[in-house]
């Protein structure tokens, strides 16, 4: 078959080789991928081209492992894997063995607690491989799914290792993905018992006896994340909201002061446009809710310039950083944030 047009390594969550894929191309054009493994054959260990045992290893756990409270970005091949680590840093992008047909003999069990991001190939067998990939994720305990949907007009097969067309942007591309990535945190969030939180309010169901009724306690807002300090102290919930006049905000809520001054909290809130009920009993409520939600992403504090740790140099308005650390909130001004904060470079 001749030398291999590409090789790639699939390591464990320690760096450890697992196994190679090559990738031969064919004279009459196409391609012929060949997963090349180790194996104990007469007390001997010999090479042989031959798939891992099912359930089969993803591409990249490494990487995966080395950025703990990042999203993943699953695509279709180890080449589009790569392409997609270079052009979209703030994911971990992912593949499994075998292509399309194959989705079904990975193991899927490291996405657990992830949110998953899938961005399929543009044709019908990609389309089919993602709802499968998607399934397989939420079974495996993945926090939130989500699948990019692609605008029409692309080359059939494209994918992001291939040049972008006139119909789709990379920065098209990005909006794509963090829409998708939106939907798939929605799934991230745990709502504590009774509450139910989405675009027309915050809500409490009020059970007496046999009867129920929804009680609404705020406005609309979303839950980002929880995030403390790189010394894991200031826990905090991160939350974005709209005011009255439609601008989005943020803030940052010490649950120190949830349990020491909820009203402040309340009022804070309120001056920056988020309707909150001011009946005592839904008030209580409402403070109640920040302080027991949880959410499964996690973002670092960070209250002045300067390094957060050794790969992120906090700004104000920025983030410089290597690597797929999760991300950073400069907190430094004290208000509530009108715009989106420190994003990774």
């Amino acid at each position: 078959m001749g030398q291999p047009g590409g090789v790639w390594t699939y390591r464990d969550a320690e760096g450890r080789v697992l196994a190679y894929v090559a990738r031969f191309d064919k004279a009459e054009g196409g391609k012929d991928l060949r997963p090349r493994t180790l194996w104990r054959e007469g007390g001997k260990l010999v090479w042989r081209w031959k798939a891992p045992p099912i359930p089969r290893p993803l591409y990249r756990l490494d990487a995966l492992a080395s950025a703990p409270a990042a999203p993943v970005l699953l695509v279709e091949g180890e080449k589009a894997a790569d392409a997609a680590a270079k052009l979209f840093p703030a994911f971990v992008a992912m593949t499994w063995p075998g292509g399309s047909k194959a989705a079904g003999k990975a193991d899927w069990k490291p996405l657990a607690g992830r949110r998953v991001v899938i961005l399929p190939d543009a044709d019908d067998a990609g389309a089919s491989a993602a709802a499968e990939v998607a399934e397989a994720a939420r079974s495996a305990g993945a926090e939130g799914v989500a699948i990019v949907t692609l605008p029409d007009g692309l080359p059939i097969g494209w994918d992001c290792a291939d040049r972008f067309p006139s119909t789709l942007s990379r920065a098209a591309l990005a909006d794509l993905l963090a829409a998708a990535l939106a939907d798939a945190s929605r799934g991230a969030v745990r709502l504590p018992y009774g509450f139910t939180l989405g675009a027309d309010g915050l809500f409490f169901t009020d059970r007496k006896g046999e009867s129920e009724h929804d009680v609404r306690l705020s406005d609309g807002f979303e839950v980002l994340g929880l995030a403390r300090n790189s010394d894991g102290g200031d826990w905090a919930v991160l939350v974005r909201f709209c005011d009255l006049d439609g601008r989005k905000k943020e803030m940052v809520i010490p649950r120190a002061r949830l349990a020491s001054e909820a009203a402040a909290v309340r009022a804070e809130l309120a001056a920056e446009g988020l309707f909150i009920s001011p009946s005592r009993g839904k008030a209580d409520r409402f403070a109640a809710f920040l302080a027991e939600v949880g959410h499964s992403c996690r973002w670092t504090l960070a209250q002045r310039t300067g390094w957060v740790d050794g790969q992120r140099f906090a700004l104000p308005g920025d983030v410089i950083a290597s690597g797929d650390g999760e991300p950073v909130y400069f907190t430094g001004n004290g208000r509530c944030a009108a715009l989106s904060p420190a994003r990774h470079n």
